[in-house]
């Protein structure tokens, strides 16, 4: 696996061994129950010390973790200093201390900073643990191959475009960006369950019901973007509703007549979502409905756990 090589990676790769711990000390004045550590906490220091000392209590133990670093967009002037057991590096993250727009290594130190924090948070993740990170694209990229590297690129789950400004910024070079970035890792991504959740008395109007349980209706066909030969294909409407695929595109010599459907769109040549496999396997989760203009269209049976 390609890795990520950055200024000062050979003095930070283990310093999060290195951090002290440090014992959490409870604020009396500022706590509702100031002896249960295990309580909800809202942690003030350092980031880097706050995660040492989370580690005794809580390694292995957290199941979701959201976290918002610096953008490190050059306006924000944000401070790194780890104290680093290294004479070169101290030097080093002295200049251009905040770190500005001005400072050409500022993307070198933003890593520096990343790293060992990433390692500690890592610790804290049951086995079916999710890390979500915010980020724009000043280092996105960055970032994805950190992670890579960290968590190991087979537990990444997905990129999420955040909409943020739908009016679109205007500091973007001939574009009006509008959206941010979530990536989201596993620390084991065979044992991670992301496609649960709970549908209430007002979703379920949303839902119909077959004796499979719930589904909703979806279209099957998209438009051609990602066209790709072996999605275009008829699908073959018997009178009564039921639905045929075949291995040579030829119509079924049983239960006819039928109506040839494509998956044509007003912009030309479509596909359908599914492959013929796909609806071979279970064709009762696809309906064709009949329109008043005489058209057919397809809707696959989008069910909850999809």
């Amino acid at each position: 696996m390609p890795t990520l090589e950055f200024k000062g990676k050979q003095h930070i790769y283990a310093h999060h061994l290195t951090v002290p711990y440090r014992p959490l000390v409870a604020d009396g004045e500022r706590s509702l129950n100031p002896a249960e550590t295990d309580d909800n906490l809202i942690i003030h220091g350092d980031n880097l010390h706050a995660l040492k000392a989370l580690l005794p209590g809580y390694a292995g133990k957290v199941k979701c973790i959201y976290i918002d670093p610096p953008y490190n967009t050059g306006n924000e002037g944000w401070a790194y200093n780890d104290n680093v057991n290294s004479p070169l590096m101290r030097e080093w993250v002295k200049a251009n201390s905040p770190v500005d727009g001005e400072d050409l290594e500022r993307h070198d130190k933003w890593l520096c900073m990343m790293w060992p924090r990433l390692h500690l948070l890592r610790e804290l993740l049951t086995d079916d643990g999710v890390i979500f990170v915010s980020i724009d694209d000043n280092e996105q990229h960055h970032l994805r191959m950190m992670m890579d590297e960290n968590a190991g690129e087979g537990n990444f789950i997905g990129d999420i475009a955040v909409v943020s400004n739908l009016a679109g910024s205007s500091d973007q070079f001939g574009f009006a960006g509008s959206h941010e970035y979530c990536l989201v890792y596993a620390k084991n991504r065979s044992t991670v369950k992301l496609d649960r959740f709970v549908v209430d008395e007002d979703g379920l109007n949303q839902w119909q019901q077959d004796e499979k349980g719930y589904y909703r209706r979806e279209q099957l066909k998209r438009g051609s973007l990602t066209y790709s030969e072996s999605l275009n294909f008829p699908i073959f409407v018997g009178p009564e509703g039921q639905i045929a695929v075949t291995e040579n595109d030829e119509e079924p010599e049983t239960g006819g007549p039928f109506t040839h459907v494509h998956p044509t769109t007003s912009s030309g040549k479509g596909i359908w979502r599914w492959r013929k496999n796909k609806i071979r396997q279970d064709p009762t989760d696809v309906i064709a409905e009949r329109r008043k203009d005489g058209n057919i269209a397809v809707f696959s049976k989008q069910r909850p756990q999809l």
